[in-house]
C-alpha cells in the first residue's frame, strides 16, 4: 500500500550538487527544481555540502594558482590567511608628554573663571 501524502517530485541530486558547486543559494536552486527552500535544503542536504565544498575548493585552487604565478595582493592575503602573517603598525610619540602642577591647575581655573564672568556679563547687557 503506498504511502499518504504528496509524491516527492523527481530532482536530480546531480543537478543540486552542480548548482551548489556554482554558488547557488538552495532558494535559488529550488527555483530552478521547482519547488521550496526547504525542500531541497531537507532532501538535498549532503549534495549541497558537497557542491559548497567543491566550490570552496575550487576558489582556494585559483587564489593559491594566482598567487604562485607572483600576483602579489594575493600573496598578502594568503600570507595573512594561512600563515598569520599581519601588518605591524607602530605608534611612535615623539614629543615628551608635560604634567602640571598645582600652581599651573589654579591658574586654569582661574581663567576659566573670568571667562565664564565676561560671558554672563555679556548676556546680561544684550537687549531681549
Amino acid at each position: 500500500m503506498a504511502k499518504p501524502g504528496r509524491h516527492k517530485l523527481p530532482i536530480d541530486g546531480n543537478l543540486v550538487e552542480g548548482l551548489a558547486a556554482v554558488g547557488c543559494t538552495s532558494t535559488e536552486i529550488a527555483a530552478v527544481a521547482g519547488c521550496s527552500h526547504s525542500t531541497i535544503s531537507r532532501r538535498f542536504a549532503q549534495e549541497l555540502a558537497k557542491g559548497k565544498a567543491n566550490l570552496r575548493m575550487r576558489l582556494r585552487k585559483k587564489q593559491v594558482d594566482l598567487a604562485l604565478a607572483g600576483n602579489v595582493a594575493m600573496c598578502i592575503w594568503l600570507g595573512k590567511v594561512y600563515l598569520g602573517q599581519t601588518e605591524k603598525q607602530e605608534i611612535t610619540q615623539k614629543t615628551a608628554l608635560r604634567t602640571y602642577g598645582p600652581e599651573a591647575v589654579e591658574r586654569a581655573r582661574r581663567a576659566l573663571r573670568m571667562v565664564n564672568a565676561e560671558m554672563e556679563n555679556d548676556r546680561k547687557e544684550q537687549p531681549k
